[in-house]
């Protein structure tokens, strides 16, 4: 079974990271994954919709997708 634990840390000096204690028995494997907020370069969305048209295979219209299948469909007859 797996358990997630939550801290925040502050990076330190040199890029060291000190992580508060855990109630875990010496020896306990565990995975750290570190989730980095980068100031003013990630705007969080308010909704699903406003990411319509922003990733490959998305499109911000009906009429967009239509035109991409269109041309797909298009390009298997040659």
């Amino acid at each position: 079974m797996k358990e997630a634990l939550r801290r925040q840390v502050i990076i330190g000096k040199g890029g060291h990271i000190e992580i508060p204690p855990v109630d875990l028995p010496e020896g306990t494997e565990a995975e750290l994954v570190l989730l980095v907020h980068l100031a003013g370069e990630y705007k969080r969305t308010s909704s699903i919709m406003d990411m319509r048209g922003l990733l490959r295979g998305t499109y911000g219209t009906a009429r967009e997708a239509d035109a991409y299948l269109r041309a797909e469909r298009d390009s298997w007859e040659d």
